[in-house]
């Protein structure tokens, strides 16, 4: 009996061991199989989509935004975005917030730097050459300017106020203007002519995100004025009756001086001096600014004000 026992249990002991391997070698089987699947799955992934890479927050809009509309972070929410797949994604909403759509964007689209643009811009704006006899020392691209004439008897008139400098190309600058930024010029460009001694130069403005924009009062000639009550793309509501009389007063001093020929002489020669002597500081502005001495910017200016006091 007692060998019965014995023998009963061997057999229990080998029939559990036995299924104890059968049991290791079947989950072991099952295990490399889910392996070999996923692995599997992963070469079809990474020969579709290419190697992931580092994932990287970017942003995209909430609801649909349309063309031209200022940023704000209410449009925005964060997502994952594989680095592979983020070239020109924007990751900092700082570089977002106060900018504006360059195109329509649906929701869910992620933000690139070719959608987004620094700028508001109408749809009537262009880049326009303006040509000045002189600048503000040290004036540059995305700096904001008004356009201004000085008469020759020292009538100084605001004529295209807040304007983004597109380039600067010495007495030239490219602005972004509208029609009837343009249409002011014009009549700027023939007053210039006409009466010797009138000055075409721009203002910049310290601070444009704080400043606000200065009011034109510079009346435009009647001949332009008429082509602009006529011309169908200026939005710009024109007080005609108004501009016709200031431009009356206007006149009325611009031919009092013109029969006075000594008085005329004196202001040109003095007023002729006046724009050599502007570029020629810019000229000493520009070289204090060049990369080749080897400093930062900051100590350039500190150095250009050192020079300048001197």
């Amino acid at each position: 009996m007692k060998a019965l026992k014995i023998i009963l249990t061997i057999v229990l002991v080998a029939a559990l061991a036995g299924g104890g391997v059968f049991g290791y070698f079947y989950l072991k089987t099952d295990y490399e199989i889910q392996i070999a699947e996923a692995q599997a799955e992963l070469a079809e992934y990474i020969g579709i989509y290419g190697v992931l890479g580092e994932i990287w927050e970017g942003y995209t809009v909430v609801w649909d935004q349309p063309y031209g509309k200022r940023i704000t972070f209410e449009d925005l929410a964060a997502v994952d975005v594989p680095s592979v797949n983020a070239a020109n994604v924007i990751t900092d909403p700082n570089d977002l917030i106060g900018k504006y759509y360059r195109v329509n964007i649906t929701e869910g689209t992620i933000l690139t730097t070719d959608v987004i643009m620094e700028f508001e811009q109408h749809p009537d704006e262009r880049a326009y050459d303006v040509i000045t006899t002189y600048n503000p020392i040290g004036l540059s691209a995305n700096d904001f300017v008004d356009i201004r004439i000085m008469m020759p008897m020292g009538e100084d008139y605001i004529a295209i106020p807040h304007k983004r400098v597109d380039g600067v190309y010495g007495g030239v600058l490219r602005l972004i203007m509208n029609e009837y930024d343009i249409a002011v010029y014009n009549s700027l460009i023939v007053d210039a002519v006409l009466f010797q001694g009138a000055t075409i130069y721009a203002t910049k403005y310290i601070e444009p995100g704080s400043q606000s924009a200065a009011q034109a009062f510079y009346p435009i000639s009647t001949s332009v004025l008429d082509i602009a009550m006529s011309n169908p793309n200026i939005a710009q509501t024109i007080d005609y009756e108004q501009a016709l009389a200031a431009r009356g007063d206007l006149e009325l001093t611009l031919a009092f001086l013109a029969e006075n020929d000594l008085l005329k002489a004196l202001l040109e020669s003095g007023k002729s001096a006046i724009p050599s002597k502007i570029q020629a500081g810019e000229s000493v502005c520009q070289t204090l600014l060049a990369p080749s001495f080897g400093k930062s910017e900051k100590e350039m200016r500190k150095l250009l004000i050192y020079k300048g006091s001197g």
